[in-house]
């Protein structure tokens, strides 16, 4: 049925996105196949793109002139849901695609619903890459940035609460932290990136120090390798995003 409804609606905005009955209907289709299995999830992803367009471009999801409050709920309720289930994509494909790294893209994943942007930067043959997985095929262009170098190492940049984060493909990259109203961090508009290198920034602390079993010294920019010590590097990481950036899952 998602597919007569979505011909019927098609016919009805006459293929203009982001109509007012798009956007109402649309959205509270998305609102209430949460908990549907990722099949149906991924059709109404489609239909949401196709008739009101990416969650990541605020003028498609801004709620229409003289919407009431409910209205105003659901419309933004549907896009923050929508937007975690391109999220949770992305993360799948770039921690399989780009790095193969099954912890890592388990310990993001959990993380989905606090991701608020995002983009990948990277070269050219990256990008190309991830547009032959059918998962996020059509949503590369808006989402990857390429890089000037050609080296094998892209960057998952997101921003969660306050903190703007970077994962880099190269299993020996650590996890950068930068606090997003800093001027020097780096920037997701950026119109001109020469390598995801310019992102490391060595010099930084470490974010959080440990000692066996005891974590100290926690800072709110800095750096983490993925390294298990006493403790594994899951735990060390969950520590600091409930301490410094106040997110918990």
């Amino acid at each position: 049925i998602l597919e007569d409804i979505s011909h019927a609606l098609e016919k009805h905005s006459n293929s203009t996105p982001a109509t007012r009955t798009n956007q109402l209907i649309v959205s509270k289709i998305i609102c209430n196949t949460t908990s549907a299995n990722e099949i149906i999830q991924n059709k109404v992803k489609d239909i949401a793109f196709k008739l009101i367009g990416d969650p990541g471009i605020t003028s498609k999801w801004r709620p229409f002139e003289n919407a009431n409050q409910l209205e105003i709920l659901t419309i933004n309720k549907a896009r923050e849901i929508l937007n975690e289930w391109v999220t949770r994509q992305f993360i799948n494909v770039f921690f399989e695609r780009c790095i193969n790294d099954k912890r890592r893209k388990r310990f993001w994943l959990q993380y989905s619903k606090k991701i608020t942007a995002f983009k990948v930067f990277g070269p050219s043959h990256i990008k190309r890459i991830l547009k032959k997985d059918k998962r996020i095929s059509e949503y590369v262009d808006g989402r990857f940035q390429i890089v000037d170098s050609n080296k094998e190492v892209s960057a998952f940049m997101f921003l969660v609460g306050d903190h703007k984060m970077i994962e880099f493909s190269d299993p020996g990259y650590a996890f950068y932290a930068y606090k997003a109203n800093n001027s020097v961090a780096p920037s997701f508009y950026a119109k001109y990136v020469s390598s995801v290198d310019n992102f490391r920034d060595g010099s930084m602390p470490m974010l959080v120090y440990r000692s066996g079993y005891h974590l100290h010294s926690y800072s709110d920019e800095g750096r983490l390798s993925h390294n298990d010590g006493d403790m594994k590097w899951e735990d060390v990481f969950s520590n600091w995003l409930k301490r410094k950036a106040g997110i918990n899952v």
